[in-house]
C-alpha cells in the first residue's frame, strides 16, 4: 500500500463524516513511492537518477518515518473508537476459598467458592459521544495524512534541488578549471616573451592578477562544491554519484496556469492539515456536549 492508496482509505473513512475531504493529486516526484516503509530494506545501489534520488531521501528521513508512524497510530485509534458501535462481550470469573471461624465452636468451617459471569452489551444511544468521536479521530487521521505529504514534499524538494546543485557546481568547477588553465598559459607565455626581452612587464602583471583570480574563483567553486555535496550525502544518505543522469523534461508536469493560486491552497497540504485539524477540534467540541 502506498501514501496514495492509504490516503484513499483515509478518505474514504472519513466520507461519512465529512464530505468536503479532498485528496491531493501527486505526480511520482512529488511524493514517495510505495509503502517502502514496511520492506526490509532498499538496494545498495549507486543513485544515478534524479527520481531515484528523492525517492531515497523521502524514505530514509526520519522525520518522515516519524509522520508515517503518526498515519498509522492516528489509523488504529479511529479502529479503537470505532468499537463503541459494535456489541461487547465480558466474561468475568472467580474461584477462591473461604473459611470461618467463630468463637465458642469447636470446629472452623471452610468452603470453596466460584462464580462466573458472561454479560453481552450493545450501545443503543450514548448522545452522539462515540459518533462524534469518530469523526473527531478521522479528521486527525487525514490531519496525520496531509502532515506526511508535507513532509515528504519538502524533503524530495530539498533533495531535488541538491541533485542539481551537484550537477550546475560540477560544471562551474570544470568551467573554473578551464578558465584557470588558459589563464596560466597566456601568463606562461608573457613570461617567456618579458623573460626574452620582447615583452612588456606590465601585461605581466596584469596577467598575473587575472590568473590569481581564476585560481581563486576555481578554489570558490571547489567549495560550494564540498558544501553541495555534503548537504546531498545528508539527504539521500550517499556520496553523489559521478555520473548523475541528467535532469528529465519537467514541463508536462508543471501545474496549469487556469486559477494556478486557487489551485494551489487547495492542493496544499499544510492547509489541508490545518482544515483537517479545525474540524477535529470542532468534533471534539461535539463529544464534550455529549459526555
Amino acid at each position: 500500500m502506498n501514501l496514495r492508496a492509504f490516503g484513499l482509505l483515509a478518505q474514504q473513512g472519513n466520507q461519512p463524516y465529512s464530505q468536503h475531504t479532498r485528496m491531493i493529486t501527486r505526480t511520482p516526484i512529488a511524493i514517495a513511492i510505495a509503502a517502502l516503509f514496511f520492506a526490509s530494506g532498499i538496494q545498495a545501489q549507486p543513485v544515478t537518477q534524479l527520481k531515484a534520488a528523492v525517492e531515497k531521501a523521502i524514505l530514509e528521513n526520519p522525520e518522515v518515518k516519524v509522520k508515517h508512524k503518526n498515519l498509522m497510530a492516528a489509523a488504529n485509534e479511529q479502529a479503537v473508537s470505532e468499537g463503541g458501535w459494535r456489541p461487547r462481550v465480558d466474561l468475568e470469573a472467580t474461584v477462591g476459598e473461604k473459611s470461618t471461624f467463630s468463637p465458642g465452636l469447636k470446629s472452623d468451617k471452610g468452603y470453596t467458592n466460584s462464580t462466573a459471569t458472561l454479560q453481552l452489551r450493545q450501545m443503543l444511544f450514548d448522545g452522539f459521544a462515540t459518533l462524534s468521536d469518530v469523526r473527531r479521530l478521522g479528521h486527525t487521521r487525514m490531519a496525520a495524512y496531509y502532515e506526511l505529504l508535507a513532509a515528504s514534499d519538502n524533503i524530495g524538494l530539498e533533495a531535488a534541488r541538491a541533485y542539481l546543485d551537484v550537477q550546475r557546481y560540477r560544471e562551474l568547477v570544470e568551467l573554473a578549471k578551464e578558465n584557470y588553465a588558459n589563464h596560466l598559459d597566456v601568463y606562461t607565455r608573457l613570461e617567456s616573451r618579458v623573460k626574452a626581452g620582447v615583452g612588456r612587464r606590465v601585461d605581466l602583471e596584469q596577467a598575473s592578477g587575472r590568473l590569481a583570480l581564476a585560481e581563486s574563483n576555481w578554489l570558490t567553486e571547489a567549495s560550494n562544491l564540498h558544501d553541495v555535496t555534503a548537504r546531498y550525502q545528508r539527504l539521500v544518505g550517499e556520496l553523489p554519484s559521478q555520473d548523475l543522469a541528467a535532469v528529465p523534461n519537467l514541463t508536462p508536469f508543471l501545474p496549469v496556469r487556469d486559477n494556478y493560486v486557487g489551485n494551489t491552497v487547495k492542493g496544499n497540504p499544510e492547509f489541508l492539515g490545518a482544515v483537517s485539524n479545525i474540524r477535529a477540534f470542532r468534533a471534539d467540541a461535539e463529544v464534550r456536549k455529549a459526555a
